[in-house]
């Protein structure tokens, strides 16, 4: 289990400014999904432990890793597995698994049910 702190909220909320102004994201589509990642994470903090809800069918237990928040948060800007590789400083192999994953946990098969099933809470 891991508690998402309001530092690291914090910090990811820059790097997604920095990110949108680097893209050359207007201003309009920028709040939109800031808006949009803030609901994310919203649905992503963990549950304290008494109140977890069992793993899907077919799934791994456990909640999410902030590594695997970071990448599903990319993934909800719209980002491809290579631009996600780049904004974290790793491979795309690794945004790869980080990803298989994420499916486990959440049981689904693709990275647009990943970010709806976590946008359904």
């Amino acid at each position: 289990m891991y508690d998402v702190s309001s530092r690291f909220l914090n910090q990811l909320a820059v790097d997604r400014r920095d990110s949108l102004h680097r893209s050359g994201a207007t201003a309009r589509q920028a709040t939109s999904l800031r808006r949009a990642g803030a609901a994310v994470v919203a649905r992503i903090r963990p549950i304290p432990h008494e109140e977890q809800a069992p793993a899907p069918a077919g799934g791994s237990s456990g909640l999410l890793t902030r590594r695997e928040q970071e990448v599903v948060m990319l993934v909800a800007d719209g980002l491809t597995n290579a631009q996600i590789a780049e904004s974290l400083c790793i491979s795309p192999g690794t945004v790869r698994r980080h990803l298989e994953n994420v499916f486990s946990k959440l049981g689904v098969n693709t990275r647009t049910a990943a970010v709806a099933r976590l946008r359904e809470g």
